[in-house]
């Protein structure tokens, strides 16, 4: 009861207490508004449909209208940010779809997490300061809020940022399995742009983001864009060099009128020696890279084995 008390005379514990009342405040306003929503569409449908089939129409409803909550506020969280600063909300959008997320409420779902997280972030640091330790000063106190608050804004820009690393490296491993297979194709007579969507459904499997991404550029050749144009774009959406220079390739192949086959097999053959050089390059490193485990892990323990005996002599005067 005492220790209730003091926390009740400090500022930052009254700040906390009224954003959380808020918080509650909002979620039970949101939770009521949705559980309204079902309840005067259950009574249209217990008009129409028999009830045995109302169990099922109850759960799809409710899935629907938690669905539908979330993307409002996705949707007006973008819009916010749209109005305000519309080119790094577009930056924003692109990242989302380099990490592989494709919904069209993606920017405003990742710019509506970042201060949730960073807020229960911030409140689980005090939590654990004010019952897991102790001898804390007001100032120590703030310092250690502000950085876990930090932490957990930054947190999902981290995890977007490695998201982004590991599919673009799959994309550059399979972009040479997907000029082999359009060799192939183009040698067995289809066209480039049905060779694009049956090699996007070939490698779904083995790389599902490429697949994702040229499936996007096959639709957007169907509708009406040239296929270097549609190339182009896929490059600017995986941020892939390789790309680029293929839709140069197919663009100077068709002004030269050069043969397509024999220029991707060029440049397939290019493309093959260079991830052959980038695995070279990795393996040329890895001593380098070992000198320093070896030197902190290994290199003391050898010299303990080899100086222990002698220290032992010395110790006992032999």
């Amino acid at each position: 009861m005492d220790t209730l008390l003091k926390l009740a005379d400090r500022p930052v514990f009254l700040i906390l207490l009224a954003a959380t009342v808020l918080i509650v405040s909002i979620g039970y306003y949101v939770v009521l508004k949705a559980d309204k929503i079902f309840t005067s569409r259950l009574r249209v449908h217990k008009r129409i449909v028999p009830m045995d089939k109302l169990s099922k129409l109850d759960r799809e409803t409710r899935e629907r209208n938690v669905d539908s909550v979330a993307t409002m506020l996705a949707e007006k969280t973008n819009n916010l940010y749209a109005a305000s600063d519309p080119t790094s909300t577009k930056k924003i959008k692109l990242l989302m779809i380099r990490a592989g997320f494709f919904q069209p409420n993606a920017a405003g779902i990742y710019l509506l997490l970042r201060p949730i997280i960073a807020a229960i972030a911030g409140i689980g640091t005090l939590i654990y300061i004010k019952f897991f330790s102790t001898d804390w000063t007001t100032i120590n106190m703030m310092v250690a809020i502000g950085f876990g608050a930090a932490g957990g804004y930054y947190l999902p820009q981290f995890y977007i940022g490695r998201r982004i690393k590991a599919l673009s490296l799959q994309n550059r491993q399979g972009f040479p399995d997907f000029m082999d297979l359009m060799i192939v194709c183009v040698e067995a007579g289809l066209s480039m742009e049905a060779a694009i969507s049956r090699i996007a459904a070939e490698i779904e499997k083995s790389y599902p983001n490429l697949s994702i991404h040229l499936n996007i550029a096959a639709l957007e050749v169907r509708s009406g864009r040239t296929l270097e144009d549609a190339l182009q774009s896929m490059a600017q959406r995986i941020d892939l060099d390789e790309v680029k220079s293929f839709a140069t390739l197919l663009k100077q192949s068709k002004e030269l009128g050069t043969s397509l086959s024999g220029a991707l097999k060029v440049y397939s053959d290019d493309m093959r020696d260079k991830r052959m050089a980038t695995a070279e390059e990795k393996a040329h490193a890895l001593p380098a890279k070992m000198s320093v485990p070896v030197t902190l892990c290994i290199l003391p323990v050898i010299l303990i084995i080899a100086a222990l005996p002698v220290a032992f002599k010395i110790y006992n005067g032999g």
